[in-house]
């Protein structure tokens, strides 16, 4: 049995006897370098969003992006209807951690369920809408991989996220509903200060490839060869003659030529179509979601020619990415290996991957190139022979990976930021209620002030879920886990059955449970009954455990996290903010309104370091002023900042926020721009951007105001200033 905390944990609030005595304590606290709140974050409170050196100014897309994919409670498949609680921890953890972005996968059914007629899930577009401000509270970029293959939509089977992409090479009704899908992700997201791109991923439409090597029967081969235009292709590309005598064929007519298996030297052909294919949607998407980029496929496929040989068909067709200004792609270190379950260490893996990533810019030229998908470790469940580094060389390949990275790359991404479960239950965390779900018995979806759901599941009642999806995925005879979190007031006996076979234990108290079964071929229909009143949620059915090394499922910190962070780390201080810095300027700058001598704390205005993340910032109090003198350079020729509430400030809640009035004027005094900062009274961070350039070589002031909220009292009213890196 694994134990962890209760999701119905409740925060006991700090409680203020004399509120002037907790100012003075503070004040006391800040000229002796203590005062950290404490930063242990608890279910049903909200504690202030700390701000990373390397955060998102004002969603600054052309910084270097260093991402990890966000899947919340759950993993790509059910991130949309699972837990989101812990979002706040989870988004302070990723900043902390080094990166300045989080990668989001966007199903095309889960948010368009219908196609004919189209009919959207609002419920789900509401809620990217809200991760992306969660994000943006935090000072984190989102970038997104639309049209995401796999969803656990209402259970229903994926035999139609095949025949959707299918029908997108000749359906002109299914091509309009692409259009409107991915118009309408563009739309939302663009709106965000913080979004940064979207892209599409080859993964996502290879499923017909994979069919079609496979070999379909001869009537269906036939109609989907006409259907998709297959023929045509081949008349535009190849005199009936040179395509036989190139293959070997004896064709009497291009309407005999069929969909190639794989071990058909005509395969290149498919290839070529395919990836014509692919490059036409992406050109044609981005219509209606500009700079929209694709992961294109860095793998190159192994093709007979005509003589029987082995030859590597590589798709640099696609890498070109149509207009947008990026090419997105996956690395793993087993590409260029022999993937014969070998290991490698640190400085053989490095030399592949400088050839890997030198070899793809040499083609693109000055295209920026996003590794969105950084697999430094990978054991994904079916490719146990791929090759992978020696576990006591991972953190020096990782240390070695910085150079690289920042001079030949644009940013990358971590797939497995924390380990996740293959689970095929749908609606785990009753996010949808009880859709998915039949109940013999009394229960009901109970919803916490942090909006997390469970299922009170009443004595003597059974929960069920009728045909698992993704069940088929289970091999017959290995072993599955059932896993769930329960809280039971009174010691309670809950009874799992799955399939024909069933297991009971003993409950009490808040915890996670986990049960053993062994999948059947018979199908699978998950119940789970109690003898008394028990809280159920994050149900989840598997057989394997995706593993990063970054973070385990529960969140506690892995071999390669560290490493990784100090990776983040480097890359960031290499690539740093080479702006205006309020700090290193802060004794040159002019002040008014400082606290005089007679006042024993002095503290009004200063530079401290913010517990959370140990960055340094300006500290400026209600009637203090700021003034620099910046002399416009190349590397000084651009101003971006932060400004928040002090995170004690808002534990204590006695601000109502404050405004910061922001004024630049040239040498000659001209007014440049006047605006003011609003800062919230709930630690959400707000961004200032500037650039400069158009006045390098001259002098400019800026000058900073703090002033206090819309009430007269100032008390708590305490800002911090920081740069973006």
């Amino acid at each position: 049995m694994l134990q962890k905390q209760s999701h119905k944990s409740h925060f006991v609030s700090q409680k203020c006897c004399i509120l002037s005595l907790l100012i003075l304590c503070f004040l006391f606290m800040i000229l002796s370098g203590c005062g950290e709140a404490d930063s242990t974050e608890k279910v049903g409170h909200r504690e202030s969003t700390p701000i990373s050196e390397n955060s998102a100014a004002n969603g600054d897309a052309n910084q270097y992006w260093i991402s990890a994919y966000y899947f919340a409670e759950g993993w790509a498949k059910n991130i949309w209807d699972c837990d989101m609680t812990n979002i706040d921890q989870q988004f302070v953890q990723i900043v902390n951690d080094g990166f300045n972005s989080v990668v989001l996968v966007v199903p095309w059914r889960e948010f368009q369920p219908s196609t004919s007629p189209i009919s959207y899930q609002e419920k789900v577009f509401d809620r990217l809408d809200w991760v992306m401000e969660k994000a943006e509270q935090h000072g984190l970029g989102v970038l997104l991989r639309v049209g995401y293959y796999w969803d656990q939509y209402q259970n229903e089977s994926t035999d139609e996220l095949a025949q959707r992409r299918i029908a997108l090479m000749y359906d002109a009704s299914m091509q309009q509903a692409w259009m409107e899908y991915i118009k309408k992700i563009y739309t939302l997201a663009s709106k965000h200060d913080n979004y940064w791109g979207g892209f599409l991923c080859w993964e996502d439409f290879w499923t017909f490839v994979n069919n079609t090597k496979s070999g379909y029967n001869e009537s269906e081969n036939k109609e989907l060869t006409k259907k998709i235009g297959y023929q045509d292709y081949i008349r535009e590309n190849y005199s009936l003659g040179d395509y036989n005598q190139e293959f070997r064929t004896a064709y009497e007519d291009v309407d005999d030529i069929l969909l190639p298996t794989a071990d058909s030297p005509e395969l290149k052909v498919f290839y070529d179509f395919y990836d014509h294919f692919l490059n036409q949607l992406l050109c044609n998407s981005q219509q209606v979601y500009p700079n929209l980029s694709m992961e294109v496929r860095t793998d190159s496929d192994p093709v007979v020619n005509a003589q029987g040989e082995q030859e590597w068909y590589s798709h640099e067709k696609t890498y070109s990415c149509g207009n947008s200004d990026y090419l997105s792609t996956m690395y793993g270190v087993f590409q260029g290996a022999e993937n014969k379950g070998e290991t490698m260490t640190a400085k053989e893996t490095l030399q592949k991957t400088n050839w890997i990533i030198d070899t793809i810019n040499g083609i693109t030229g000055d295209k920026r190139m996003y590794i969105n998908q950084f697999l430094f470790y990978d054991d994904t469940k079916g490719f146990s022979n791929n090759a992978r580094v020696q576990d006591d060389q991972l953190d020096d390949y990782l240390t070695a990976c910085v150079k690289i990275l920042s001079q030949e790359t644009g940013g990358y991404g971590i797939w497995t930021y924390q380990d996740y479960y293959f689970t095929s239950v749908y609606n785990p965390c009753f996010y949808e209620g009880t859709s998915g779900w039949e109940i013999e018995g009394s229960s009901s979806v109970q919803e916490t002030d942090t909006g997390n759901h469970f299922l009170n599941l009443s004595a003597g009642s059974i929960l069920r879920q009728h045909e698992v999806a993704g069940y088929q995925d289970f091999q017959p005879g290995e072993k599955i886990t059932l896993q769930f979190e329960i809280t039971s007031n009174t010691p309670a006996t809950v009874t799992a059955q799955v399939g024909t076979e069933s297991e009971s234990l003993a409950v009490s108290g808040n915890g996670t449970y986990q049960l053993e079964f062994t999948a059947s071929d018979s199908g699978c229909d998950l119940s789970i009954g109690t003898d008394q009143d028990i809280d159920i949620d994050n149900i989840y059915l598997f057989n394997a455990v995706q593993c990063g090394k970054v973070y385990d499922a529960f969140g506690n910190e892995e071999e390669c996290c560290d490493a990784l962070r100090q990776m983040n780390k480097s890359i960031s201080k290499k690539l740093a903010y080479k702006g205006f810095s309020l700090v290193s300027q802060f004794d040159q700058a002019e002040k008014a309104g400082v606290a005089n001598a007679d006042n024993p704390w002095n503290t009004n205005l200063t530079c401290i370091t913010v517990p959370e993340t140990g960055a340094t910032a300006v500290y400026m109090m209600p009637g203090t002023e700021l003034t620099y003198t910046i002399h416009v350079t190349e590397d000084q020729s651009s101003i971006s900042f932060s400004g928040s509430l002090y995170s004690q400030a808002v534990a204590w809640k006695v601000s109502d926020g404050a405004v910061v009035a922001i004024q630049l004027t040239n040498e000659t005094g001209e007014e440049l721009l006047s605006q003011n900062l609003n800062i919230a009274a709930d630690g959400t961070a707000t961004f200032f951007t500037y650039d400069l350039s158009p006045y390098i070589g001259s002098t400019v002031q800026l000058h900073l105001s703090c002033n206090g909220g819309p009430s007269e009292n100032c008390d708590g009213d305490w800002v911090i200033l920081q740069n973006a890196a």
